[in-house]
């Protein structure tokens, strides 16, 4: 087996893990449990569900989600295997905290590259 196809492999694996974006206002944590993960708004925050694509470089690339984020500062985005709940699967730190003055809707198109 090549290097890139090692490294697809690992990235079909990790994104099989989990299907829903979030985001969070300070770090998650270390384990399944969300600390510090958006609430509140009207409508309500929500873990949005991605649809992954799968190349054949050793990355993936989810569908766009939207999430309606509250008024806020947002550097974290989080992988989750479920909508709601304990069910964190990763995390990053984003390149450019998403920062909302007023409530609104944020589009976020997820991905993964493994080298």
């Amino acid at each position: 087996m090549n290097q890139l196809t090692t490294a697809q492999n690992i990235t079909n694996d990790y994104t099989a893990l989990g299907n829903y974006i979030g985001v969070c206002t300070g770090p998650p944590g270390n384990s399944s449990t969300v600390l510090n993960e958006a609430t509140g708004g009207t409508p309500a925050y929500t873990r949005q569900a991605t649809t992954w694509t799968a190349h054949t470089n050793g990355s993936a690339t989810g569908s766009q989600v939207t999430l309606n984020l509250p008024a806020g500062t947002y550097p974290y985005m989080i992988m989750c295997s479920a909508s709601s709940g304990n069910t964190m699967v990763d995390w990053c730190i984003l390149s450019t905290p998403i920062t909302n003055s007023a409530q609104g809707p944020v589009t976020i198109t997820p991905a993964v590259s493994v080298t």
